[in-house]
């Protein structure tokens, strides 16, 4: 059986396995508005938030079905190969080769992927009354998106084939422990420098939802460096919030859209919630697993390397480091499926523990409850989504769920 049929096949299988999860979840819409959410949200908007799911789901179809159809063109009839030869034809360094080749495949990966993004927020999102970006934000933050990929990915690149070019059976461990260090160094660095590239921070005035917080944090021993608002309105009506920072210095975000939407006792305790993954070191643990990760996917890719069988496979004539490292990635597409669900198993499990934590500092589960059913009811979330669909794509338990643990720990 040739690696190009296994390849395939596992793309295939994948894209098989997440288009059954899709259409289960579509089936699903016949279950009615769950009599818990009575009380917040009532028949129409309950129907409204089945129409937005499914134009979702179907729009992400498409995108997959498009995704994968442009590949396997691409793939079979030679694309890889051609821009493969043109490269060499002006006889750059094998690092230089590698970066043009990687990053004209990224770039034109990008613009055929982008009118998904386009319709999604211009058409779908704007038809169910989301989206508040303008064409001249959603220009500027592309532009801003392109230049921090080709700025990190770059780098990470030529870093990665330099060392698995020099480093001989070592270099999966060197690059481990750089990939891991630049992970752990954007995770610190994003949200101070990389947000406000796109969102305004501004400090959360004086007042009952400030002194709230602020107690809350004292009484917990969350080391609090400050609270922000995110100028999240400008792009969409959708409501969120987050804390940031590594070490004894944490911020807590919040969404404009959330204050507005939200009681100081619902916000509250959904900051509860946030600072009990703090608590209870999930954060470390996402961390963790991650660098996990970073290490058993180059470990698998000091195998294949510096060989000749991935570039066969995709079609090249003349194997190369850079083209098996991009070939990897795509290859490896199925396994990343798989850790994927796994980190979605204990992520369901961290909010469950986070929520209990919530429930028992506060003393009133109901208000991350009445809280939570009000981000449901205003981003038109799915009530009842299919176990399976939940399974393989929720990194949160259905809300359903949450609510009975939240009542079966009073």
């Amino acid at each position: 059986m040739s690696l190009t049929f296994i390849i395939a096949a596992s793309l295939l299988l994948k894209f098989s396995f997440d288009l059954i999860a899709d259409l289960l979840n579509l089936q699903s819409f016949d279950r009615g508005l769950p009599e818990e959410f009575r009380d917040t949200i009532d028949e129409p908007t309950y129907q409204k938030s089945l129409t937005y799911t499914a134009a979702k789901i179907k729009l992400g179809i498409f995108r997959s079905v498009y995704d994968l159809a442009i590949l396997f063109a691409v793939w079979f009839l030679g694309g890889f190969n051609l821009l493969d030869g043109y490269l060499r034809g002006f006889n750059l360094s094998e690092l230089a080769t590698g970066l043009w080749f990687i990053g004209l495949i990224f770039l034109a990966n990008y613009f055929l992927l982008w009118p998904f993004k386009i319709y999604g927020t211009f058409v779908l999102e704007e038809k169910f009354g989301f989206n508040r970006t303008t064409l001249k934000t959603f220009i500027a933050d592309t532009l801003k998106s392109l230049a921090l990929a080709i700025l990190i990915g770059g780098s990470l690149t030529v870093l990665v084939l330099y060392l698995f070019q020099t480093a001989g059976p070592v270099a999966w461990f060197y690059v481990w422990l750089i990939v891991s260090a630049v992970f752990l160094f954007l995770t610190y660095l994003v949200p101070r420098l990389v947000l406000p590239l796109f969102y305004r921070f501004t400090p959360l005035g004086d007042g009952e939802l400030k002194e709230a917080i602020t107690s809350l944090a004292r009484t917990t021993g969350f080391p609090l460096a400050g609270i922000f608002v995110i100028d999240g309105s400008r792009r969409s009506s959708k409501a969120n919030a987050f804390f940031t920072g590594l070490g004894r210095l944490k911020r807590i975000a919040l969404f404009d859209t959330l204050i507005e939407q939200q009681t100081v006792p619902e916000l509250t305790a959904v900051l509860a919630h946030e600072i009990g993954h703090y608590q209870r070191k999930h954060v470390w643990r996402h961390l963790a697993a991650a660098i996990i990760q970073f290490g058993l996917t180059f470990f698998l890719f000091s195998f294949l390397a510096n060989g000749a069988a991935l570039s066969l496979a995709f079609g090249l004539a003349q194997p190369s480091l850079y083209a098996n490292l991009l070939f990897f990635f795509i290859a490896y597409a199925f396994l990343d499926r798989v850790f994927k669900i796994a980190h979605n198993v204990f992520s369901r499990g961290y909010e469950y523990e986070a929520d209990a934590f919530a429930a028992r500092l506060t003393g009133r589960p109901e208000s991350l409850i009445s809280g939570l059913k009000q981000l449901a009811k205003n981003n038109l979330a799915h009530l009842a989504p299919h176990p399976f669909y939940v399974f393989i794509n929720y990194s949160h338990p259905p809300l359903l769920a949450r609510f009975a643990a939240l009542r079966n720990n009073l």
